[in-house]
């Protein structure tokens, strides 16, 4: 019963796909089945600094077309923590900025500070004078808003 405890708390914070990828990782490399550490670190294997941060920076150029695929959420925050640092420099120049970046995001993670997912990417606003409507499309919006605006005024007014 308390190995039941223990098994059950260690694996209590670890997501449904964790423990698939786990369980497909064990069929690979044991031939019996492993014990309670072996499973967890092939749930949630180490990362790789140095790979982690080439992932890093391709996913990074292929989230602005909205195609990266991410092998952890921490490889994406420790990412996105580092902003165009990860982009301007090489590994050499940053490794122990990166490694800092990886740990701080796992943490962050483990402690429901950050989620343990991906965001989705967001459109970022066209430039000014780079807009993506027409004109004429503006100008119809605008109205549209202040005559919901207007209608929001006059049932104040009523409420009153």
């Amino acid at each position: 019963r308390r190995q039941d405890t223990v098994t059950r708390k260690r694996l209590e914070d670890m997501t449904p796909d964790e423990i698939r990828a786990g369980i497909v990782t064990c069929r690979k490399l044991y031939d019996w089945p492993p014990s309670l550490p072996e499973f967890l670190k092939a749930c949630r294997p180490a990362i790789d600094a140095e790979r982690a941060f080439i992932e890093a920076g391709e996913q990074m150029s292929l989230r602005d077309a909205g195609k990266d695929q991410w092998s952890s959420p921490v490889v994406y925050w420790a990412a996105a923590s580092l902003g165009n640092d990860l982009r301007n420099n090489h590994h050499g120049a940053i490794s122990k900025r990166w490694a800092a970046a990886l740990d701080w995001a796992g943490k962050r993670i483990k402690s429901g500070e950050l989620p343990n997912e991906v965001p989705p990417r967001r459109e970022a606003l066209p430039a000014p004078g780079r807009q993506s409507v027409s004109a004429e499309k503006a100008a119809e919006n605008i109205a549209n808003l202040k005559a919901m605006l207007e209608g929001l005024r006059i049932a104040d007014e009523v409420a009153v």
